[in-house]
């Protein structure tokens, strides 16, 4: 059964399950979600845990061992078990539907990782264990639910800021929510019960927000530009290598330009996306993207960004996030730009 992180309270208050799944690339929610099934399982008299990493080297006996031994200190525990991307492999794929018939009582397994493909939740193993007990998928908050998000983590607290002092914090915080979850933590013991007022607020705070060239290309899916060029300056600032930037670009464009090149051809948006596969909670931004860039603004920016590439690989002598933002600003201004391409070394 597939719950959300924000609904595995409720699912633990209902009683424990044999098995849990827990997935995701947000390292907050992900621990939170773990933190909250060892808690509930403690209450109830697994007060031991061992834990075990599958990794290229790892003897699935061992996950056997552990379900078949007694245990020293409790009648009851947990067991562990970190399988990078959820892929453990066909001998692991077969371990972990043998180990269901020896699901007890007296025994929760706990599986994590990191993100996993969508692939990975249609195999057998995964759908074998997920009807056992509960997958716990986690993603990251975008950009739209970060406010509420804070909101409810102040409410939480008790910590009292105002909807202009929540934007603040959304704005110091994007795209770090363990930092921004200190932080509340933080005015939390120092100012519990008081209103805090948004120029306080802005006085005291740091501005720790960490952005990935990911989130970077989907403030640039959506025209978003102010959002895009404060994470490209960001991204400058953390030391991010323009080669990384470059090619995050350049895959985007070059999946733009084939996208439109099939939609003047006659095919349908819907295919197109299904054929490219788009996420369903991307392809708004991918229908905006294609709605403002033709065929000829998008080749225009993959001749800029192969400029860049050439620059990269041959001279020093520039500064590739000044023409990363003429590039990124190419995403919503092409006409506008198109007379102006990148000049070549």
């Amino acid at each position: 059964m597939r719950i959300w992180a924000n609904q595995l309270q409720q699912n633990l208050s209902q009683g424990l399950k044999p098995v849990y799944l827990v997935f995701g690339d947000e390292p907050l929610q992900k621990q939170e979600a773990i933190d909250a099934i060892r808690q509930s399982a403690r209450k109830v008299g697994f007060e031991e845990r061992h834990s075990l990493t599958a990794d290229a080297s790892f003897d699935w006996n061992q996950l056997f061992g552990e379900f078949n031994s007694l245990s020293l200190f409790s009648s009851q525990k947990i067991i562990e078990l970190e399988i990078d991307k959820g892929k453990p492999g066909q001998q692991g794929a077969k371990a972990l539907m043998e180990l269901v018939p020896l699901f007890n009582p007296d025994t929760i397994l706990l599986i994590h990782g990191g993100k996993i493909e969508a692939s990975v939740a249609k195999t057998k193993w995964f759908k074998t264990l997920d009807a056992q007990g509960v997958y716990i998928p986690v993603y990251p908050i975008d950009a739209n639910k970060f406010p509420r998000w804070l909101n409810e983590r102040c409410q939480q607290a008790m910590v009292r800021l105002d909807r202009e002092g929540i934007n603040l914090l959304a704005e110091f915080f994007a795209g770090n929510l363990l930092a921004a979850s200190q932080e509340i933590e933080k005015l939390a013991i120092s100012y519990a019960n008081q209103t805090i007022s948004t120029e306080f607020l802005q006085s005291i705070l740091l501005n720790q927000s960490r952005f990935t060239v990911f989130q970077l290309v989907d403030e640039l899916l959506a025209g978003n530009m102010k959002q895009a060029l404060n994470i490209l300056v960001s991204l400058q600032q953390e030391g991010i290598e323009p080669n990384i930037v470059n090619w995050a670009l350049t895959r985007e464009v070059l999946q733009l330009y084939e996208m439109q090149s099939l939609i003047k051809s006659g095919t349908p948006l819907p295919q197109v996306m299904q054929q490219f596969k788009v996420w369903q909670n991307r392809q708004s931004l991918f229908s905006s993207a294609l709605s403002r860039l033709s065929m000829k603004h998008l080749q225009s920016m993959i001749d800029d960004l192969h400029t860049m590439d050439i620059k990269l690989k041959s001279t020093s002598q520039f500064q590739p996030y000044v023409d990363f933002c003429h590039i990124c600003l190419s995403f919503k201004f092409a006409d506008k730009l198109s007379d102006y391409p990148l000049s070549t070394v």
